[in-house]
């Protein structure tokens, strides 16, 4: 094995996060997650990392990234009641000072974006495979993450560019922009997600649409409750409910979308950021 190295992870409680301390600490690297709870602490440390008690979005927190010759930035919000100003502190702030971080350490950076970046919905006309020639399309006043997460990159164009920081940029998935609605039946207990869902009962009009699974545990997923399914979408789909059929249709087509089955959900985009003259 190569030399261990020590690696800073922020979202370490998360789906991310939690998965890569698991694999830096089997390579045998020296891990530090910053957790902001004594319960997140906890969890850390039982996954094999030291935790560092902190904030994303307080500069002084990040002094335990000081030394790392890698920092993990995976810590993000997706959904909080509170309204824009913690997503602006914890999505974009938190992400300027894992770059102010990593110049300051002379640490590599690996950030975890979000295809939410190109909006909700692509331009008129637009494919449904991304490319790095793909333009941003508009995101909602009130879409808080995605909204957070464009402008976070472009903090992080902007400060690593000044700073002569390298960036790894990813994502935990990738997505596609669907066309095509797909009626599903299902109890009100189902999850809301439009490219897969969980519930009991669960059927689609048309079984080409989708892939339905009964047995959970057999695909790796967590055993859930007697009777519960999951159904993953196919092609460009979209799940809608026959109520309301047609206001569906229109509000969810050409929206960009993840979690169903197709190679753009599951090939991970990655890509190195060089600041010019570095």
């Amino acid at each position: 094995m190569a030399s261990a190295m020590r690696i800073f992870v922020t979202g370490g409680t998360g789906l991310v996060g939690s998965h890569a301390i698991e694999r830096f600490t089997a390579l045998g690297h020296d891990v530090v997650a910053l957790a902001r709870t004594e319960r997140g602490r906890h969890f850390v440390r039982e996954l094999g990392a030291t935790p560092a008690a902190g904030c994303v979005e307080l500069a002084d927190d990040w002094q335990s990234a000081a030394g790392a010759d890698v920092i993990l930035h995976a810590a993000a919000i997706v959904t909080d009641p509170t309204g824009w100003d913690r997503y602006q502190r914890i999505n974009v702030q938190g992400t300027l000072h894992a770059v102010r971080a990593a110049a300051e350490s002379g640490s590599r950076l690996l950030h975890v974006s979000s295809v939410a970046v190109y909006g909700r919905r692509l331009e008129a006309g637009a494919t449904a495979r991304v490319a790095e020639d793909t333009r941003f399309g508009p995101i909602a006043e009130a879409d808080y993450y995605a909204r957070s997460k464009r402008e976070a990159e472009a903090a992080l164009w902007s400060e690593a560019e000044r700073r002569g920081v390298p960036v790894l940029l990813t994502t935990d998935h990738g997505s596609i922009h669907c066309h095509t609605p797909a009626t599903v039946y299902a109890k009100r207990d189902a999850t809301a997600n439009l490219r897969y869902k969980f519930g009991e009962d669960l059927r689609a009009e048309d079984q080409a649409t989708s892939i339905a699974v009964d047995d959970l545990p057999a695909w790796g997923l967590p055993k859930m409750r007697l009777g519960v399914k999951l159904l993953m979408a196919t092609g460009d789909r979209f799940f809608v409910y026959p109520t309301k059929l047609r206001e569906y249709q229109a509000r969810y087509r050409g929206s960009f979308l993840h979690g169903g089955v197709t190679p753009e959900e599951m090939i991970l985009p990655v890509a190195l950021l060089t600041p010019r003259g570095a």
